[in-house]
């Protein structure tokens, strides 16, 4: 297109240093993973690089008898020294701690869960390629908003876009004005 962007895929983990370096020199973040470690990684990294950071998600409910009760999503923009996703209450650093013990201990991870230690953590769950693309079009569009404004209201209104789709609904939350820091992340295994 011209624009002069580089693309530089890497399949690696973005636990690794080689990871957090590259995420280092963008000039914003997109998160579009299903994993929560990955989403507080991300969030700590822009926060401490200073890097706007846009999050996508979305969420399937099964409603037990093999259809589906409901379909949400959520695009949210974060920027350093305003809420994270762990302050707007989107995980729990159990879930972080439950995700890091499952990549790095197996084992125990089953035996916990088994056990009933960890609770409220979600296992994989399918999605489907509409949903995500309609959400990440909505976390792309967030991204022109803020490089062009063209809203009615201003961008400080914007930081938070959810969607119904069960409902086909779209509704927004504005920026917070405090700063929320986020807590030391402990680290699971080795």
């Amino acid at each position: 297109m011209g624009l002069n962007q580089q693309v530089k895929p890497m399949a690696i983990n973005l636990i690794t240093e080689e990871a957090v370096l590259a995420a280092a020199e963008c000039d914003i973040v997109f998160g579009c993973t299903d994993g929560v470690e990955a989403r507080h990684i991300l969030n700590r990294l822009a926060t401490f690089y200073s890097l706007p950071y846009i999050d996508v998600g979305v969420r399937l409910d099964a409603d037990g008898y093999g259809g589906i009760s409901g379909i949400s999503g959520a695009v949210h923009y974060l920027q350093p020294g305003c809420s994270s996703l762990l302050s707007r209450e989107v995980y729990t650093m159990d879930q972080v701690e439950a995700e890091g013990m499952r990549r790095t201990n197996p084992d125990l991870y089953q035996r916990q869960r088994g056990e009933g230690y960890l609770r409220g953590v979600q296992e994989d769950r399918p999605a489907v390629i509409t949903i995500n693309g309609t959400f990440a079009s909505l976390a792309v569009q967030e991204l022109l908003a803020r490089l062009h404004p063209y809203r009615n209201r201003p961008n400080s209104q914007f930081a938070y876009i959810g969607g119904n789709l069960a409902e086909v609904q779209l509704y927004t939350e504005p920026k917070e004005s405090r700063a929320t820091s986020l807590k030391p992340m402990s680290v699971v295994g080795t």
